[in-house]
Parts: structure tokens; sequence; C-alpha cells
């Protein structure tokens, strides 16, 4: 009886001690606390362009919770699946200021929602709606592991957020968003307690609410007790940190005598405009303008305008009396002298200044006391360089201008300005970044007027032959980032509000600074919108030889740099960017140079691809004559016809027009085109024009033939007779007049091996437009015919096709196609490759009595002439003559076509194709996966060496490949080892209910079932609670899905575990108590 006690004792100590760990075990695997400084995440939106979406874009916001400025230049945001391994990093730049957000744009599930308000930078990465991790890092080193938060130090923030995330800060998640909500901090940003649950709310009553450095000033800092002392002793202060920490400061002064109150908050108001150059006499029309955008009226009263920057000294610092009220978007004018001010805008300022000398009083204009405790001056604003300064109620700083050769940075300022008479310095919206470079325009002075942020204008492009379309823009512009009047964002919000579908942003490389190139390439990503505007960041090159407009770089580079003051050395730099597009800019030597008479340099050969044909820089001026100077020079240019514009009207300073012709607006399609030269010029805004042969766009070469075709095209909705013209080799050689201008013209001429061919129109208003050129391969062509010979027409020779012509062709047809290699030699077999265009893709077979393959690489850009054989099984071009194929440069990176599984049929034969779905069945070297829609065959080619490890069945698949045939069935070609990707294998043990777990990966499942998970929808892999999205969907969205379903099944053998252990306590306690 004893021993048996003792023993129910031991099984009851078994109990309790398995409950102790199941207990203990939770708080050991929750995620450690991150002390996170004053910059923290303070709101997740993940459902941007899905169902219902309030925003085409995701999102996330940092908010500066501090009372100091912090520069995020070089962190990251890094995202991860809730439970994923995969971070998908954005690189931050800049500064937040306290009491500021800063908004990451991040990618789209769609169409659906309003576009976002200006951004403080973009990304690309689609966060999942209702799950994922987010991580704010100090570096760019990418995290790693499922929940680095143990590990990495150098994390400042982190929210994991959703059911099911395995990561997060404190012992619970964040709540789950969706499309319709986000997850926001409380308090706009200032709660962080390090507990995600805490910290964050979501929910019916908490939409997405992005806001950015321009929104308002959210002050963390509760007000401080209210005192009596008064100080009457200045000190002097020499420079400014901008804050909103309230202090005491002196207010005592021969001019305002106040009264002791309790500390108050200055509120963001914006000084919106300064006039500093002066047309009357004695300047007395320099004026002040202060606004705000609160959703409130605010009382001036004891703020401070002038402009002494150092307390104690000689110049103006003035008082707002109490009752000084200032609604929203409501301007309020300070003018030096009123009637000054009125007899140059024709009314009365709010108060005015200085009533002395020549500059008389008007009794019904207030005027501001002297704050003399501060400064004891006068208002005079020095044209050479002077600032102004805004203070609160406590003498901080709330805002501040400089122009000219003052001092920037002791102010608190960044960049520089200056706006001479007649114009003034205009705060472009609420944008402040405290960059004058990038806040403030130099325009006509407007006091009383605000300028806000442009609206975006969607104009349609012009249906043009074969599915393209053509778009209008402008590639040579320039910014304040150098000479130009207005900053970056203000040139591509007016471009695009003007109607232009693109817009380069090309300031000079002596100016640019990093933070300069930065701001240019987000105000660009951030004026971008797929099917409406395209915003290009670039640089001018602006050496003694000739000046460049630069595209498609990470950086730029400097004439003043003796690395690149050779134009030998340009071309060389410009040759090692792999995706640089450059344009030769006014070339002539009376507009900066001529590129040493266009001598040639094979080097930058496939990049510079332009040439400006027109300039209105300095009043417009045409360079007809070097467009052929050029091109005989072995230069293969498109003409252009750009701006040049430093004013503030871009897109409207004219009517000059750069065209391309392009499948979509998209920057792909845009810079693809660039690169094709499917480019056109234009002096009327609304005119397109292409030149083709045989199908083979502008900028193409074709092989030489004796008669060459060509078919002119041109589109224009203003009924005005036109000539056009058609040149070979810079020579006219055939010309045809119309009465209106759209028509097309067809032409045949006598063709010649390497020449070039171009079209030139000339509208009845003088107008003028050109084509790119045409050119000829060197192709030796025969003889002239005898007169009795009548050659009969080779119609089996179809030209330069499409390759969907040659897919779709009767047999024994000769083609000559221009494609991009989506498998090289050696990939399948040395003796076939695939190529593809924009209409489809095929195989190129080359028989080995024809010899090999030149030395092809992957995304090469090749021209090839074979025939299309008879017309049975997997059609082909059967190369006859080797040598007829040759490379043309590089296509850049080839998206997959996203299909689904139903959809792998003769259509997309001989594309690259992207599939997803689950195992249904697999052998030794295939397998067939399921979408939903229908089972699509893989094949594993011997020669591709891909290892495949038996798939089972229910398992998630990624597949990138070819669609070809195997035993006469279509089927998906995998050419390399990353083309395949396969998620977790499907736990198929049956379990018991599992309890709460102790292993660190949290599920929400209460239940652990006994069957494979089964994806039924390609979109599983981003959130099975979001709306499909369509379209071409990237590595990293599927890495994500199949990080997330590697989870879930970490997550079910952790259950599995987690019960097994438990069962086994039970019994051995019940073995133990039964025992006798």
């Amino acid at each position: 009886m004893k021993d048996r006690l003792q023993y129910r004792w031991i099984a009851f100590l078994v109990l309790v001690t398995w409950g102790v760990l199941c207990v203990t075990s939770l708080p050991l695997f929750a995620s450690p606390q991150v002390p996170s400084p004053n910059i923290v995440i303070s709101q997740v939106y993940g459902g941007g362009g899905n169902s219902s979406a309030p925003y085409q874009n995701d999102f996330v916001e940092l908010f500066n919770r501090g009372s100091a400025a912090v520069n995020v230049t070089g962190w990251t945001m890094q995202y991860a699946s809730s439970t994923g391994s995969t971070w998908l990093t954005t690189t931050l730049t800049g500064t937040i200021s306290p009491g500021r957000y800063y908004l990451v744009k991040q990618g789209s599930g769609g169409a659906n929602g309003a576009m976002l308000p200006t951004t403080d930078v973009t990304g690309t990465t689609n966060l999942a709606s209702t799950a994922g991790k987010i991580a704010l890092v100090n570096n760019t080193t990418l995290l790693a592991g499922t929940c680095p938060l143990s590990t990495a130090t150098s994390i400042v923030d982190f929210v994991g957020y959703g059911s099911g995330v395995n990561c997060f800060e404190g012992s619970a998640r964040a709540p789950s968003p969706s499309n319709t909500t986000a997850d926001l901090r409380k308090n706009d940003g200032c709660i962080d307690t390090d507990e995600n649950s805490a910290d964050f709310v979501s929910g019916s009553g908490n939409p997405p609410n992005p806001r950015n450095s321009l929104s308002p000033i959210k002050s963390c800092t509760s007000p401080s007790t209210p005192t009596n002392t008064l100080t009457s002793t200045p000190t002097r202060t020499p420079t400014f940190t901008r804050t909103n920490t309230p202090t005491l400061t002196p207010t005592h002064t021969p001019t305002h005598t106040p009264t002791a109150t309790a500390t108050r908050i200055a509120e963001k108001i914006f000084i919106s405009e300064v006039l500093y150059d002066g047309a009357q006499s004695d300047d007395g029309d320099e004026f002040i303008e202060l606004a705000h955008s609160l959703l409130k009226t605010i009382d001036l009263g004891d703020y401070k305008i002038g402009d002494e920057e150092t307390k104690g000294s000689g110049e103006s610092m003035y008082i707002f009396p109490n009752g000084t009220f200032i609604a929203p978007n409501t301007p309020l004018i300070i003018a030096r002298n009123a009637a000054q001010f009125r007899n140059r805008f024709g009314f009365d300022p709010n108060f005015e200044l200085v009533t002395t000398g020549v500059l008389t009083d008007t009794p019904s204009v207030p005027n501001l006391a002297k704050y003399t405790a501060w400064a004891s001056g006068s208002l005079s604003l020095a044209n050479s360089g002077d600032e102004i300064l805004l203070l609160g109620p406590n003498d901080e700083l709330v805002d501040s201008v400089a122009w000219g050769n003052s001092n920037f940075a002791a102010i608190g300022l960044r960049g520089h300005a200056s706006a001479s008479e007649p114009r003034s310095l205009q705060r472009y919206s609420i944008q402040d970044s405290n960059s004058m470079t990038y806040d403030f325009f130099k325009g006509t002075p407007s006091p009383r007027s605000l300028f806000s942020v442009l609206p975006p204008r969607s104009t349609p492009g012009t249906t043009m032959p074969n599915g393209m379309f053509a778009y209008w823009g402008d590639l040579h512009a320039h910014s304040t980032v150098s000479d130009g009047s207005g900053p970056p964002r203000m040139a591509f919000d007016t471009a695009r509000m003007n109607g232009l579908h693109f817009f380069g942003l090309t300031d000079h490389d002596t100016t640019l600074t990093q933070e300069d190139w930065d701001e240019m390439g987000n105000a660009a990503n951030s004026a971008t919108r797929d099917g409406a505007f395209i915003g290009l960041r670039g640089f001018e090159y602006t050496g003694s030889k000739g000046h460049l407009s630069v595209f498609g770089t990470n950086t730029w580079v400097s004439h003043t740099d003796a690395s690149y003051d050779a134009l030998s050395e340009i071309f060389a730099w410009l040759g090692s960017q792999i995706h640089a597009i450059a344009q030769f800019n006014h070339p002539d030597w009376k507009y900066g140079g001529d590129f040493d008479d266009f001598a040639f340099n094979a080097a930058a050969l496939g990049k510079i691809v332009l040439q400006e044909v027109g300039n209105n820089g300095e009043g417009y001026v045409r360079f007809e004559s070097q467009f052929p100077a050029s091109l005989n020079k072995k230069w293969r240019v498109a003409p252009t016809n750009n701006s040049d514009h430093h004013d503030l009207i871009w897109g409207k300073d004219s009517s000059h027009r750069v065209g391309v012709i392009a499948p979509a607006l998209t920057q792909t399609n845009l810079l693809d085109a660039f690169r094709a030269r499917r480019v056109f010029a234009t002096e009327d805004s609304n005119l397109a024009i292409a030149l083709q042969s045989n199908g083979a766009w502008m900028g193409t070469t074709i092989t030489a033939r004796t008669i060459l075709s060509f078919t002119v095209t041109v589109i224009d909705p203003d009924a005005e007779p036109i000539q056009l013209f058609l040149y070979d080799n810079g020579t006219q050689v055939r010309s045809q007049s119309f009465t209106n201008s759209s028509v097309t013209w067809n032409v045949s001429i006598t063709g010649s091996s390497s020449h070039f061919y171009f079209v030139r129109a000339v509208q009845a208003d003088g107008d003028i437009a050109y084509t790119s050129p045409i050119w000829t391969d060197a192709t030796v062509l025969p003889g002239p015919v005898p007169p009795t010979a009548t050659p009969a027409p080779k119609r089996w020779d179809l030209g330069s096709v499409s390759v969907d012509t040659a897919r779709t062709t009767g047999a024994f047809r000769y083609v000559d196609l221009e494609a991009c290699v989506t498998v090289p030699p050696g990939v399948f077999s040395d003796n076939y490759i695939f190529v593809q265009d924009d209409t489809g893709g095929i195989k190129v077979y080359v028989s080995s009595k024809r010899g090999d393959f030149p030395p092809i690489a992957l995304a090469d850009r090749i021209v090839v002439r074979g025939k299309v054989p008879a017309v049975t099984g997997e059609r082909e071009i059967q190369v006859e003559d080797v040598s007829t194929i040759q490379v043309r440069g590089k296509c850049g990176p080839i998206q997959p076509l996203r299909v689904t599984t139903g959809a792998i049929n003769e259509t997309v034969e001989g594309r690259l194709v992207e599939i997803r779905g689950n195992v249904v069945s697999s052998t030794r070297s295939e397998f067939t996966i399921d979408d939903g829609s229908g089972e699509a065959l893989i094949y594993i080619d011997p020669t591709t060496q891909i290892r495949l490890t038996s798939p089972t069945r229910g398992q998630a698949v990624r597949v990138i490949g070819i669609v070809s045939r195997t035993r006469n069935r279509f089927a998906i070609l995998p050419r390399f080892q990353t083309d395949l990707e396969l998620g977790a294998r499907p736990n198929m043990t049956p379990t018991r209910t599992a309890t709460r777990t102790s292993t660190q990966t949290r599920t929400a499942t209460p239940t652990v079932t006994p069957t494979a998970t089964v994806l039924t929808s390609p979109r599983t892999f981003r959130d099975q609670n979001e709306a499909p999205r369509t379209g071409v969907f990237t590595a990293d969205e599927s890495a994500n899905g199949l990080n997330w379903l590697n989870g879930r099944a970490l997550a079910l053998v952790g259950a599995t575990t987690s019960a097994t252990i438990g069962l086994g306590f039970c019994a051995l306690a019940l073995l133990l108590w039964r025992k006798k």
C-alpha cells in the first residue's frame, strides 16, 4: 500500500512536470523584444490593388517618435511571409525628422484603389494582406532564418502580423489586417511597448491611412507642467535643431510684454512663399507668406517671424499678437511695406513691417511689433543670400527658408535655392524635406495662391500595326537639382499632368550628389503608373566634346572626374553599364560639341541608341543634317526631339516629342523600345509615324534584297496635308504627297547591302517628323538581271517577320527573325535553341551537317534566317546557313509568361512560361501538376542535369520552362535547376488534436488533419484570403509562397512532436498510477 502510494505520488509529479513544461515553454518560445529607438514601424498595409482595396499599392509607414532627426540612408525594410525565411529588401534613403512619417510604397495586387500620396521611397515587394513579417534593419545585410529577432542585432523594429505568423515582438502577434484595413500603431505611432499585440490595432475602424514626410507633425512629448518663471537675459544661439520639444525661453521685451502662460507646443506651419528681391522702391514689395494644411484654425499669438538666425544679433525678428488666426490652406502675408505691396499686387497684406523713410505707413494694415529679446533690427532681405525663420511660442524653430550664400545648415536646411527678380521662392505643395532644392521652386510671385500637387492625367496611346501603340514623351529636361526652376517631383507631376506618357529627368553631371540621385529616382518611381505614365531618372553628361543623356544606370559619372573627361572614357563606361541607354544631345559644335564629328567608338555602339534632331533648350533648333552624318559614321541611332526644359512647364513648353512604338506602356516595354530603336521624332505632339519592311520594325537590321519594300504608317487626328520622303543612306530616293496625315504608304526601291533607310515627313504647317532607320546587312546581292529575263516573284520568301508569323505560316517558307534567346545551345541540345519575341516563341534548329551555332548566350538578341518545314508536330525554323545567325546585343531579363496549368497548348508552344500547382503524379523524369484548371506535364530533359527528387502527391511546385513536346504531348521543359522549385512535402501521418505547443512556430490552426495540404489555386503562394492576381508573377513572390508552405509543414511537425511527447508523459503517469 505504501509503495502504491509512492508510485501515485510519482505519477502525480510526472503530470505536474508535464503541465509546468507546457506552461513555461510558452514564454521560452515567445519572440524576444526589440528595444526600438526613435524610428518605429507605424503602419502596415498589404492589400493594395486587391478586391475592394482603397489603395492600389501595399505600403509600410515609419514614424520618428523621438526628438532628434534620424538619417535612414543605408537602412533596409525587409519582408518575409508569415513562416518564411526568404527576406525581400527595400533600401531606404533620407532623414526622418522628429514627429514625421516616412512612406514606403511596395508592390500591388491589381488595379483597384487610389494612388498613394507622394512616397518617400519605392520598393516592389508584394506584402501578404493578412499575415507576414516586417523588419526595419539599420544596414543592407539580408536577414536569415524564419525568426531572426534573437540573432540579428541590426533590427531596429519588427512587426509580425496575422494568423499563423511565427515571429513577432513580445508574447503575441499584431492583429490580422485585410484588403480594406491596416495594422496601425496606437496613438499615431507614439506607443511602443515592444509587444506587437498591444502596440497595434486593426479591424473595420482602422482603414489604411498612409502618411508621408509631408504629413502634419505628430508630437509624442506630453506638455510640460505650466510655469510662471520668466527670463529676461537673452543668450546667443548660433544654430538650430528642428524640434517641437517645449522649452522656456526669453519673452520679456520693450515692445511686447508677455503674460505668464503654460508652455505651448508649436503647430506645423509652413513658410509657403518668399519674395526677397523686390521690384518696388526700397524693396517694399518683399513679402513672406505662411500657410498650413492642418484641419483646424491656429492662433499665431507669440509666434515670431524674421531674418535673424542668431539670437542677440542685429537683423530682424517680429512677434505676432494674440488673436492672429490662420485657417487651413488660407495664406497669411507679411509684407515689408503694405503700400508698396499693394502697388504691385493690388491688395493689402495681413501685416506690414517697415514704415520709415520712403516706406509710408498704411493705417488699415497692422504693424508687427519687434521681438527684441531675439533681435532689434528691421527686415531687409539680402539678394545675395539670407534666411527667414518662423519661431514658435517658445522660440523653437518651426520652419525656415534660405537662399543664395546663406548658412543653410545653421537653420536645419540643405540644398540650394535662388529666385532673383521678378521671381519668388514658392513651396511645392506642403513638401517639407528640409531641402530647399526639393521643396521650393522659383516662379512668378503669387501671394494668396498656394501651389498644390498637380493631378495626374491619363492620355491613351495611339493604335499602330501588329498590336503596337504609339506613346509620346521627353528625354531631356532639368530640375532644381541642376539649373532648372522646380524640384524633381514637381517636374514629373507637371509632365504627367500635361499629357506626356513618359518623361526623363536629366540633371547635369556636375551638380549631382547621392542625395539628389536618390531623390530623382524616388520622384520618378512615385510618379510612375503602368499604362498611364513612366518616369525615368537620368543625367546629362556635359563634356567638352558633347553632351549625352544617360538612362538605365545605377549611378552617374561626371566629366569633371579625370577618369571620364575624354570621349573614349565615357564611351567605355557606357559599354560597361549593362542596361545603359544614351542619347546624343544637341550634336553641334555651337551647342556643346559634336563628339569629334561623330568619331565612331564600338564600345558604345549598343548603348548610344538615340540622337536629337530637335532641341528647345535655348530657342528651338533643328539638327537635321547631323542625323544622317552620324548614321554614315556607323552609329545606329534613332531620332528624338526634346525640350531641354529649364522652366516650370515640363511637357507644355512646345509640341515637340519623342515617340516610341511599344506593345504597352510599362517601364520595361519603354526601355526595350528605346534599345530596339522603335522610335520616332516629331514636332507635332499627336502625330505618330512608323517605318516597316516586310513586317520588320524600324530600328532592326534586315537581310539585303534586290528589291526592298517599305510600309510607312502615319496617324494624326488633325487632318493636315503631308509629304513623305524616303531616304537611302541619307539621300532622298522617293517621295509622295497626301491630302491628310493619316495614311499608309507602300513603296519599293532597289535594295543595297549595308545601307540604312529612314523616312522624313513634312506637314503643311511646316512641322517635321523622322522615323528610325532600317538597316540592311552585308548580304552580297546578285548582279543586274538581263533585260530579257523576267524573274518570278519569290513568294516562298517572307522576309523579316514576327515569330508568330513564322509559327503560323505555310510549309517551306523562308523567314528572317529578330528575337531573344530563351534557351542557348547546349541546354537541351547542341543542335537547337529557343527564341521568342513579343508575339511568341519557336525552336531554331541547325543540322550537324550545316555546322555549329556561333557563341550565343541567354537573353542575346539575334537575327536568323531559316526555313519553316512541313506543318506537322512542333513548329521550328531550320537554318541552312549558320552565317546568317548574328548577335545584335542583349534583350535584358526575359520574364516568363505566367499561365495556368490547363493552358499548356499550341498557343504558347515555344514560349518561356511559368506555372504553379500541386503534384498529381510523378515518374523518374517527369511529373504532372494541376492548379485546378487541368493537368500539365513537366519533363526533365536529361541533358540539363536537373536533379529531380521524387515529388510527392499534393506537393506545391513552381516551374519555369519552355513549352515543347515529348512523345507527342505538350510539356514544359525546365532549363536550369533554378527553374524548378518544390515546396515542403506534405505530412501524411494522422495526428491527434493538438493543444498549445512548445515549438517556436505558432500555428493558429487548432486541429492538425491527416490529409496533405493541397494548393487549389496559384494565388495560394501569397495569401489564401486575397483576391486572385493576374499577369506575370515574380520569382520573389513564388519563393514566399513556397516558404509559406514550408512553414506550414514545420508547424505540422511541431504539433505532431508536441502531441507525441504529451502522450508519452500521460502513458508513463498512467502506468505508475496503476502499479501495485
